[in-house]
């Protein structure tokens, strides 16, 4: 009996202490914020910028110190306010970057503060000439060029480093021509410019055209087209149904009356619905030219003779009348040939292989 009411008398003397003490601490009792940070910072479980987010009871003061192993950036903290994401930082480190020595100004950065530095200048402007640096073309000179990129090579003195005052060196004293790699849209790179692309019929977009003339940029013309089809304002069109009289053509599914064929009643017509019209003479007259002649005498059955003013004469030496061909109105001489430079043939001769050197007979 004894052991049990010394042990009840402990647990009621323990009761009232933690009762006491729960009244004593209720202000100051508050629990860590974060235990993990957003990507590229740490957790800063000990260090300064360890904050108290939230309290269990109660109002914490600015006056009162952090439990005991936490510090919020200094001797005291404010467990209500306190920016929570102060438990989070990253280390700031210095680096070297073209020609520059930048320095953090501070050795970390908390939650989403980012490293700042400050800037000095460790390479020294030198200039040198003859260099092969180059810079991208400037956006101006490209559209002029119709180009869409390039670039330009020093052809002057370059400048590198920086200056006392921390300023970057001047860079080239005179840059040559742009040198263009590739040209806009429509336009094809040529012989180091950029001319308009040429039409294809490929490119072109005009549908059964079998060939083009022109450029994308101020446009393609159909110049022939495929089976069915017509160059109508350089596309092509189909053609008509409509079905047009012998001499006469179509256009825009119209008929209109042919009028190339000399004038007169020696030729006609041969076609209908062709723009070209195609015409021949009536029997008994040949072309000669654009015109149709009377045929007044016909060579056959008279080999070894020729046409003069109306009468058959023998084929006279040097020439050869093998009978073949026609003598037109108005002509006075027919049906012979002359035999080649340097050759002869004897009088009666009736083809070109009677024509022989000059020694001949």
């Amino acid at each position: 009996m004894g052991k049990m009411r010394r042990f009840l008398g402990l647990l009621t003397c323990l009761f009232i202490f933690a009762f006491g003490a729960s009244d004593a601490f209720a202000v100051t009792s508050c629990t860590q914020c974060y235990s993990s940070c957003k990507s590229g910072y740490t957790f800063n479980a000990n260090g300064n910028g360890v904050g108290c987010g939230s309290c269990e009871e109660g109002t914490c003061n600015t006056s009162e110190s952090c439990p005991s192993g936490y510090t919020a950036g200094g001797s005291t903290y404010n467990a209500c306010e306190t920016t929570p994401g102060a438990a989070c930082y990253k280390n700031c480190t210095a680096y070297n970057s073209g020609g520059y020595r930048y320095t953090p100004t501070s050795n970390k950065a908390y939650y989403d503060d980012d490293c700042s530095f400050t800037s000095s200048c460790i390479t020294p402007c030198s200039s040198v000439s003859n260099t092969t640096a180059t810079e991208n073309c400037l956006v101006p000179q490209l559209i002029a060029l119709n180009a869409k990129s390039g670039y330009r090579t020093c052809s002057g003195n370059y400048t590198t480093g920086c200056s006392s005052a921390g300023d970057t060196c001047s860079g080239c004293s005179s840059w040559g021509e742009c040198v263009i790699t590739e040209c806009q849209t429509n336009y094809t790179l040529n012989n180091g410019t950029c001319d308009p692309t040429a039409c294809t019929t490929s490119n072109a977009g005009i549908d059964h055209a079998t060939a083009v003339s022109g450029n994308i940029v101020d446009g393609c013309c159909a110049t022939s087209c495929g089976t069915g089809y017509h160059v109508d304002n350089c596309e092509c069109a189909a053609d008509s149904s409509v079905s047009c009289n012998i001499g006469q053509y179509v256009s825009n599914n119209t008929c209109y009356n042919c009028t190339n064929k000399p004038a007169g009643d020696t030729s006609v017509y041969t076609s209908s619905s062709l723009s070209s019209c195609p015409w021949t003479c009536i029997s008994g007259y040949l072309k000669s030219g654009n015109t149709c002649k009377q045929i007044v005498a016909n060579c056959s059955g008279h080999a070894g003779q020729e046409y003069h003013n109306g009468s058959w004469e023998t084929c006279p030496q040097g020439e050869y009348c093998d009978g073949t061909g026609y003598v037109l109105d108005g002509d006075t001489w027919g049906c012979y040939e002359t035999c080649p430079d340097g050759t002869t043939s004897a009088a009666g001769s009736t083809s070109i292989d009677d024509c022989v050197g000059q020694s001949a007979t």
